[in-house]
């Protein structure tokens, strides 16, 4: 899976932690399959079931947005407490010397790592700029009547942006719970090696 950052192409990892470091959208890399039809032949009612099907859509698309952002919150207050208990466990590394000592500090700084990966891409999931088309009001009223098939077919393309681009927010939000979780394991192994 690729996303694209200030025109660069990338994994989606450091394409987030780079907008949340410089700013800007991420885009996704992948696009959605489904191709919008003509509607050409489509009578008012079937391109009105269309547009309300494309708001419906739409909404949802806003609403787990909102979801993975409050969740992607709780996470970044887990993955700062995880943080603080793996500052803590470096004063703990003194306690053993040799062989443990080593292994100690390796799996601290690999921890420590995997942690703050896990700040980065929760405070990414929060902060980037999610990349949504919407149908715009004022260029709809712009529009030469009859209005109600090219408003039907710039739905169909806004809702194919909008679902890859809530998609690759939920994965962010699952790499960021993945690294957080395995560093805070990470961590507690030193504090129990350094028992």
């Amino acid at each position: 899976m690729k996303a694209t950052w200030r025109g660069r192409s990338m994994r989606p990892t450091p394409a987030f932690l780079l907008a949340l470091a410089f700013g800007g959208e991420v885009t996704p890399g992948q696009e959605n399959p489904n191709v919008p039809g003509q509607m050409t032949d489509f009578e008012q009612s079937d391109l009105q079931i269309v547009l309300d099907e494309g708001r419906i859509q739409l909404d949802h698309a806003t609403s787990k947005l909102e979801h993975v952002q409050s969740r992607a919150q709780a996470l970044l207050t887990v993955a700062l407490a995880s943080l603080a208990f793996a500052t803590g466990a470096f004063g703990r590394l003194d306690r053993v010397d040799g062989w443990a000592e080593v292994v100690a500090s390796g799996v601290l700084v690999l921890g420590m790592i995997l942690v703050l990966l896990g700040v980065g891409l929760a405070a990414a999931a929060i902060v980037v700029r999610a990349d949504f088309h919407q149908v715009d009001t004022t260029q709809i009223s712009n529009m030469s009547p009859p209005i109600l098939s090219e408003v039907a077919a710039d739905y169909a393309v806004c809702v194919k942006r909008g679902e890859i681009t809530v998609a690759e927010r939920v994965t962010i939000f699952r790499l960021a719970t993945r690294y957080t979780v395995w560093g805070a394991i990470l961590v507690a192994l030193v504090y129990a090696i350094t028992a």
